[in-house]
């Protein structure tokens, strides 16, 4: 399920998901082959795995993994967390030649692995991190079992509430944070994942594709539609001063939903810009020069008398969106920009949209 949702991402060239299936295939066997070598030295020191032979079993299998195989954390690279290379976020990344991967990879190759040899594991979520969770339902026995670390850690749910960041009551309450997984919250998982890659490399649409999947997943998790909300928030942001910028140009068509779309590729994505000090200066001297025109009162020239009709509605609904005023006059967030857009509002402007 993760090698699909890695299909065509950059990162993922020729991605061959039936070579890295058998090579998890071919892994499990050698760890599981390790663990019952091993598997006597447990039974001399049981305490030092809290006299848990499944404790035993599974710190083996990853210790193992990391050791035979030489799979391993790329700190570096999630230190700017940089989802641009989907190597970095999906297991084909610990699979290939560069056997490197992230805090959201490897517990899911190990839990691949550790399923093959009949391990009850499970993914768990918390603040910006993931991990791993041993979790039999037939005999109750549960711990959890750290891998994005030097070696291998058991830690407690406790100690998962500080850190990386700290939980907050609503989210443990309310929020996905320290539940064992889903099959579908891990494909959730997986394919916000597959948003974010997409989203840095300015592939937006889809990436909201993306988020929309993850989001009819796993509905009661809001940290699902957050990504969704921002990207669409963006690329609305963003098509609202390209259509400031392009104004008096032929790169502007209307459409019957409540927009001008242009015809010009948009930016590459990031959160909501806000608009520059330059920008609401050539905005104002557009203005201006279309109050000249006398182009910021037609949409209130004539007397409707009474409800005009659709065709009438569209003429006057175009006439309002070629007036830079009206999109000054739409509720906005409260910051110190939007403050400043408003003082740069010629006088005239402000009548006009209150007459």
């Amino acid at each position: 399920m993760n090698l699909l949702c890695a299909q065509g991402l950059k990162g993922a060239d020729n991605l061959d998901i039936d070579k890295y299936l058998a090579v998890l295939d071919e892994w499990a066997e050698t760890v599981g082959a390790d663990i019952e070598r091993l598997l006597p030295k447990y039974r001399e020191h049981p305490e030092q795995y809290d006299n848990s032979e499944n404790m035993f079993r599974v710190v083996t299998m990853c210790y193992g993994l990391k050791h035979l195989f030489k799979i391993h954390y790329n700190l570096e690279n999630m230190k700017d967390m940089d989802y641009s290379d989907s190597s970095q976020i999906f297991i084909h990344g610990l699979l290939g030649d560069k056997r490197e991967g992230s805090c959201v990879s490897l517990p899911v190759l190990c839990t691949a692995v550790g399923r093959r040899l009949g391990f009850p594991l499970k993914l768990v979520e918390t603040g910006l991190h993931l991990f791993i969770r041993w979790e039999d339902d037939k005999t109750g026995e549960r711990f959890n079992i750290e891998v994005a670390c030097p070696g291998v850690q058991t830690p407690p749910d406790e100690e998962y509430m500080e850190r990386p960041r700290k939980l907050s009551k609503l989210e443990l309450e309310r929020g996905r944070f320290l539940k064992s997984f889903t099959a579908a919250d891990a494909l959730s998982f997986f394919l916000v994942c597959r948003g974010h890659n997409l989203a840095d490399c300015g592939r937006i649409c889809e990436a909201q594709i993306a988020f929309a999947y993850a989001y009819s997943y796993s509905p009661d998790y809001v940290n699902n539609i957050i990504p969704l909300a921002a990207t669409v928030e963006s690329e609305l942001r963003r098509m609202w001063l390209e259509d400031c910028e392009l104004m008096k140009t032929d790169k502007i068509r209307y459409t019957s939903w409540s927009g001008l779309r242009v015809d010009k590729q948009l930016p590459v994505w990031s959160y909501p810009p806000q608009p520059t000090p330059e920008f609401l200066n050539k905005l104002r001297i557009l203005q201006q020069e279309l109050a000249k025109e006398k182009i910021l009162n037609s949409r209130h020239s004539e007397d409707t008398g009474g409800l005009p009709d659709f065709a009438e509605r569209q003429r006057r609904m175009q006439e309002q969106r070629a007036d830079p005023s009206y999109w000054l006059n739409q509720q906005q967030p409260s910051n110190p920009q939007d403050d400043l857009m408003r003082k740069t509002t010629p006088t005239g402007a402000q009548n006009s949209g209150q007459q």
